[in-house]
């Protein structure tokens, strides 16, 4: 059972944090969007961005590169500027906010542990080694990164070969129902180790075309793609990781520039 550990940010501060994770809608998705924002890494250690998380009370984005515990955890303000950079402290995946426990999770490598960080009162990432919350959950691909559903409270991830969205509870760390996934394009043009939660109605996840650059938002009660997004042309696509959504955007992360580029659907 997860543990509730007090991080040094108070539930006073983040309790209206969650209102900021209200359901979009699918006619306000912007199905052509553009590259509006950039975070651009500090550290040259490592190679894989791996997620974007966003704590709307705070106005930062963090995110981190997986691979080993003294590659970076990096954050940014609100117009992309690198305000912190320090070692993730564990070989992480995932990465995201929980608003039900004011927590910024991450998932690791392999056997999955969820894992939170320390924080202050403004933000900005401590020194404290990050918590075990949750051990060794039922994921069968080591390089998964997970998500969180925050209107069921369960973690997401992406089973690629039976082409469906598996659901762990957040609460027990327990396998629950699988959802089967229907999408106009083979699993094997599919970014192997990525599904998002959206927050948009109707188009609950997203799965990443990386060799079409298109974004299949799913319906997350039928499984169906709800609808398409189109990517630009010199938008920049990788087979795993580099693929994340926060705050109204997606995000794809450029090895070679080592940053993030966000494009901002709603």
């Amino acid at each position: 059972m997860k543990s509730f550990w007090l991080l040094s940010i108070t539930a006073v501060l983040l309790t209206n944090s969650s209102l900021s994770h209200a359901q979009q809608n699918l006619k306000n998705v912007n199905l052509k969007p553009k590259a509006v924002i950039t975070l651009k890494l500090l550290s040259e250690d490592g190679r894989n961005g791996s997620a974007v998380a966003w704590i709307d009370e705070f106005g930062k984005y963090y995110t981190l590169v997986a691979g080993n515990e003294d590659y970076p955890l990096e954050v940014f303000d609100d117009k992309g500027n690198n305000i912190q950079s320090i070692p993730a402290g564990a070989d992480f995946r995932g990465l995201w906010y929980n608003p039900e426990y004011y927590f910024l999770e991450g998932n690791t490598y392999d056997y999955h542990d969820i894992l939170s960080f320390g924080m202050d009162e403004k933000g900005l990432l401590t020194d404290e080694i990050p918590y075990e919350e949750l051990y060794e959950l039922p994921v069968y691909n080591p390089q998964s990164v997970l998500n969180l559903d925050i209107e069921q409270n369960m973690y997401i991830w992406l089973d690629n070969e039976s082409g469906k969205i598996i659901f762990i509870d957040a609460e027990t760390g327990e396998e629950g129902d699988a959802l089967n996934i229907e999408i106009p394009t083979g699993f094997e043009n599919i970014n192997t180790t990525t599904v998002v939660y959206t927050g948009i109605t109707g188009g609950e996840y997203a799965l990443l075309n990386y060799v079409d650059k298109l974004i299949y938002l799913i319906d997350g009660t039928t499984g169906k793609e709800s609808t398409t997004i189109k990517l630009p042309s010199d938008a920049v696509t990788n087979q795993a990781f580099c693929f994340s959504f926060a705050n109204g955007h997606f995000w794809l992360y450029n090895i070679e520039k080592r940053e993030w580029q966000g494009y901002k659907v709603y």
